[in-house]
């Protein structure tokens, strides 16, 4: 059977030219940074942020720590206090310290600063070390300047047998606080990522359907509702949250309907939560999509399209069935936590915050880390302003079902920030359909247009308003066909590796093809796979004999294959192919694309092998094989000469000399 691989196939390595050879270091080396250091820990930088403290100036950075090597920490995150940074109006510089990126993955060697127990990177630079894949391996490497090591069991038990020190220290320095990230949280990314409710931009409500109201709730749950909108409402952003009308029909989380709107229940009717769960007063969320997507204060949103919030059954054997049951007020807040997950809220790190994830035992409403939440979330109705004038044309292409419209934004009137899509069967009417484009793009693709003829028209919107119509453009979107049969199929083999190109079809509109292999005519039991709209595929497969044919198709349907079915023989190699010609290279900045000629058959590459050396006719920076016959390369490089040579090879063996000799200066 075939194994995919495309025809084209660009290789980027972001590290692939160094401009000398990296120093393998002996565990023994490391072993003088872990002497000095207290905790030895591999993490990924969360944030890096300067304060003046103490008379001085500090960068804090936030490690969250993935595997201790050295070192007792009872938090997952560790703070480094690095003495050095930049304040808007005054910096301190301080000579080879370390300095951090958020993002980044590091193994950091840290030690304890004596005046007040914080903990700095041993050594300055030294004790930094960014974690980055190895390519040669597959594992990971600590790389320091031209010093890199393995992350691996030998760098483990070298930590582990340092110096142990009693020096106690302090992870989380108090005067980090002032700086840290915001202890909200959005809908995290292992969850989908953040969501919100994009219609809250242009002042539309989101309506709270509830189900109807058991008895025996503290306080009566009707006031705790309306009070728990209330708090959302309060906080003075684009969110207003309406209670709106009972219903008992559904259970919100297995029905989605994409009705726009947030569902309550009470006392857990779907069956989520099992009834002796005392840990979970309620859930609450929705179904998004990431098609529909929103930028907010340098975060990008998913669409809500429907909300859900649910509240526990009361717990048996519990004095007040439920932490959620156990007053008023705590009704409310679990009410309000609930609907802030609906609304876009995560678990907040904050231990007074009501989305913190246990209820507080006090229950005393929103406290300022949850409104800091929101409003980043849904911004306040900036003051001034106007709304948007209408967009000055709208032009549309067709092919097959799918419509492409673009549109001029009007230059007076308020910026948009949305648009509003109406299509109607004659001029002037909406009655096909209306639609809002969360996007501030002026275009959009619609597909599985159904075959008709359209008037369409755009408005464009921002908070403060709804422009006019603009110009029409009528949309023809005729009958949907298949395309024709490739032609002129031709295949090619190195080794076990088999390129096959064709010409497209004559006739109709190729979106991309259909690939049938089997062992006689006719047979397709070997493969049968769609490609892309490229009329060329490669692919490895075991020697033998195959009869291949290919189809093209659209989105409306696939044609008629080719004829006759090609016959593809993959046999062995039988020598070693000749050396690539006419290696050449073009840069782009540090991008440097290299191109060259294949050797001439009979016996033809699978591959190539591309040699980097610090001078003439040396191979000691980088030696890549690469993954496909493609004659083209390209990499970043740091500045540096570069010597370079392109061998080919199969699998019988590699060219007895290289390409010409290429000499890469990147600046």
């Amino acid at each position: 059977m075939f194994r995919l691989r495309h025809l084209t196939v660009v290789v980027l390595l972001v590290t692939a030219f160094t401009p000398r050879l990296l120093a393998q270091v002996t565990t023994s080396s490391v072993s003088d940074l872990a002497d000095s250091s207290a905790v030895v820990a591999l993490g990924r930088v969360a944030s890096a942020a300067a304060q003046a403290e103490a008379g001085s100036i500090y960068t804090y950075i936030a490690i969250d720590v993935t595997d201790v090597l050295k070192g007792q920490l009872s938090e997952r995150r560790v703070m480094v206090k690095q003495l050095g940074g930049t304040l808007p109006d005054l910096g301190l510089y301080i000579a080879d310290q370390a300095t951090f990126t958020p993002g980044e993955e590091v193994l950091v060697f840290l030690a304890v600063r004596p005046r007040d127990g914080t903990l700095y990177t041993a050594g300055l630079s030294r004790g930094k070390w960014q974690v980055l894949p190895d390519m040669q391996t597959g594992g990971r490497t600590a790389v320091n300047g031209d010093q890199r090591v393995p992350i691996d069991d030998t760098l483990r038990v070298s930590v582990a047998a340092s110096r142990v020190h009693a020096d106690a220290f302090v992870a989380a320095p108090p005067e980090f606080d002032a700086l840290a990230a915001p202890s909200f949280t959005y809908i995290p990314a292992n969850e989908g990522g953040p969501a919100r409710w994009h219609e809250a931009d242009e002042g539309f409500h989101i309506p709270v359907d509830f189900q109807t109201i058991p008895g025996g709730l503290p306080g009566g749950g009707s006031n705790q509702l309306d009070d728990a909108l209330n708090a959302w409402n309060e906080v003075n952003t684009r969110l207003h949250l309406d209670r709106e009308q009972t219903d008992d029909a559904v259970c919100p989380a297995r029905t989605f309907t994409g009705n726009g709107r947030i569902a309550l229940y009470w006392n857990d009717p779907c069956g989520e939560i099992s009834d002796s769960d005392a840990t979970v007063f309620g859930v609450g969320g929705g179904f998004f999509t990431p098609g529909l997507q929103k930028t907010i204060n340098g975060v990008t949103f998913n669409a809500f399209l429907q909300g859900l919030a649910i509240l526990n059954n009361p717990i048996e054997g519990a004095p007040s069935g439920g932490p959620h049951l156990a007053s008023a007020a705590c009704l409310q807040d679990a009410l309000t936590h609930v609907l802030g997950h609906a609304v876009g809220l995560g678990h907040s790190q904050d231990s007074g915050a009501l989305m913190r994830q246990t209820l507080r035992n006090d229950c005393t409403g929103l406290a300022t880390d949850d409104i800091n939440g929101l409003r980043s979330i849904y911004p306040a109705i900036a003051s001034g302003g106007s709304p948007p004038n209408a967009p000055t044309a709208l032009t549309n292409s067709v092919a097959l079902d799918t419509v492409s419209l673009s549109w001029t934004p009007a230059t007076t009137g308020g910026p948009a920030d949305s648009w509003v899509l109406e299509a109607g069967s004659s001029s002037g009417l909406s009655n096909i359909t209306t639609f809002v484009l969360n996007s501030p793009n002026p275009s959009t693709v619609v597909n599985a247009v159904p075959t008709g003829i359209y008037y369409v028209r755009v408005r464009a919107r921002n908070v403060l308003g709804l422009s006019g119509p603009s110009p029409e453009t009528v949309v023809t979107v005729g009958p949907c066909e298949a395309p024709g049969a490739p032609t002129n199929v031709a295949y090619t083999t190195a080794d076990n590796l088999v390129t096959l190109t064709w010409t497209p079809p004559a006739t109709g509109i190729t979106q991309g093809y259909w690939l049938y292999a089997g062992y006689a005519p006719g047979d397709s039991s070997a493969l049968v796979m769609p490609l892309g709209p490229t009329p060329a595929f490669q692919a490895e497969a075991p020697f033998g004999t195959y009869f291949v044919r290919l189809a093209a198709g659209n989105s409306c349907a696939v044609g008629p294959v080719s004829s006759p079915d090609l016959q593809v023989t993959v046999a062995p190699c039988t020598g070693v192919p000749a050396a690539p010609t006419g290696l050449a290279h073009t840069k782009s900045g540090s991008l440097v694309t290299l191109t060259w000629n294949a050797p001439a058959a009979p016996n033809l590459p699978s591959r190539y092998v591309i040699v980097v050396g610090s001078g003439p006719g040396l191979g000691n920076l980088l030696a890549v094989r690469t993954t496909s016959n493609a004659t083209s390369f390209q990499a970043t490089a740091p500045p540096g000469t570069y010597y370079v040579r392109v061998f080919s090879e199969n699998n019988c063996g590699q060219s007895a000399t290289a390409s010409n000799e290429e000499v890469v200066s990147v600046p």
